[in-house]
């Protein structure tokens, strides 16, 4: 019985996130360089930090927690960002997330105006109230996200995998490119008026 519960003790333990643990050095090296690909960062709090324009390709991100970081421009393409990973009203203007790995994340209130998403892993992933402004989702897997009120003006859609995707009440327009067949409209999404759109696009 005590051999049971020990067994079963180890195991819990290795599949807590707690077990997640970053490399000291990458960090340092991240933080001094803002350069780091592929670093193990697994399981950091990076809060409200600034990374604007750095390389994090191919990084281990697992379990990291960047709600409110500036990461504009920053390169994570090919960047695992699974299980946990924290990215609720982080700054992500043009970064580059193209391939990137980022099942059940959360991007709640995100701002990824312009970023390259193309080929992203967003299965299931939190994007509610999402800045996607002329962002480019083409062959993105958005199956089952939650894209609801999400801002999709301009943003590249074509081939994107939209089965079950939730988008109540996102926004598009005109320019906003769709697999063909797609009807937004029965999807709960609102495009925005000609002279409403004309008056934002200069500050979306």
């Amino acid at each position: 019985m005590l051999l049971k519960f020990l067994l079963c003790s180890i195991a819990l333990l290795t599949a807590s996130p707690l077990a997640l643990a970053y490399s000291q050095d990458d960090l340092r090296k991240l933080e001094t360089t803002n350069r780091c690909p592929l670093c193990d960062l697994s399981g950091a709090d990076l809060t409200d930090r600034n990374f604007y324009l750095a390389d994090l390709r191919g990084a281990n991100l697992v379990g990291v927690d960047l709600s409110f970081a500036d990461l504009s421009g920053a390169d994570l393409s090919g960047a695992n960002l699974i299980r946990g990973v924290v990215l609720a009203n982080a700054k992500l203007v043009e970064a580059k997330l193209d391939g990137a790995y980022l099942p059940l994340a959360d991007l709640r209130g995100a701002d990824l105006k312009g970023a390259d998403l193309r080929g992203a892993n967003l299965y299931r992933a939190f994007l509610n109230g999402t800045n996607l402004f002329r962002a480019n989702l083409r062959g993105a897997d958005l199956r089952l996200a939650d894209l609801r009120e999400a801002d999709l003006r301009d943003a590249d859609l074509r081939e994107v995998q939209l089965d079950g995707t939730h988008l109540l009440e996102a926004i598009y327009s005109r320019a906003t490119d769709f697999n063909p067949g797609f009807d937004p409209i029965s999807r709960g999404m609102y495009a925005i008026p000609v002279k409403i759109f004309t008056g934002i696009t200069s500050n979306p």
